[in-house]
């Protein structure tokens, strides 16, 4: 055991794998190495013990290090300790050092929250006034819309909702605002007041919302 140990560094070189199963394997197992030294220690440096855990070490720590080379030279320092109990205290420090990278990792990796949008309540409003006299506002569809906040705030975009036989009847541009006199949904039949009014209220993209 001490003679494969001290060839680790140039006989089990690490290379990096999934960075996924590193970071879902890892924490834990890693921490599983701490304890396996800190049992070591105990123990007076024990082989077995030792040995389970620096092949753990190799595995799941290597991971964390963002330079190969540093882990690889951690390790070696480490393999090269003759006294079996700093050896056991060298590997319980890298693995210390592995969990607190890999939990840098894991608090990178995972998805940053949206930020709610300050137009979140007004948009609920613009909706609920421009379907109600929807048969079905559940169903609606929306597709390309924004607030657009030139000198009050406007929902634009196209919506599509069903008629009195349960069909869509297709996108049409429509805009809505807080007060349910301002809104509007474009007539295929006859588009000139959607025509004249979409500019002034829609021009300006303030905040994308679907």
């Amino acid at each position: 055991m001490r003679r494969a140990i001290g060839q680790l560094p140039g006989h089990f070189v690490f290379r990096r794998a999934d960075q996924k199963s590193a970071l879902f394997f890892g924490f834990p197992c890693t921490w599983c190495c701490v304890m396996c030294a800190k049992v070591a220690v105990k123990q007076g440096g024990s082989m077995r013990v030792f040995g389970a855990f620096a092949l753990g070490t190799v595995i799941f720590c290597g991971a964390a290090f963002a330079s190969t080379a540093e882990f690889n030279q951690r390790l070696g320092a480490c393999g090269a300790t003759t006294e079996r109990a700093k050896r056991a205290v060298c590997f319980e420090a890298l693995a210390r050092d592995a969990v607190g990278e890999l939990s840098k990792q894991q608090v990178a990796a995972a998805p940053a929250t949206a930020s709610p949008s300050k137009y979140a309540d007004f948009i609920s409003k613009a909706k609920t006034n421009i379907t109600r006299d929807f048969k079905d506002s559940s169903s609606v569809q929306w597709r390309n819309t924004y607030v657009s906040d030139n000198k009050f705030p406007v929902l634009c975009g196209e919506i599509n909702a069903k008629n009195s036989y349960g069909a869509y009847v297709g996108f049409r541009k429509f805009y809505a605002t807080s007060e349910p006199m301002l809104q509007q949904i474009a007539d295929p039949e006859d588009s000139f007041v959607m025509d004249k009014t979409w500019p002034r209220m829609c021009t300006v993209i303030t905040e994308q919302v679907d």
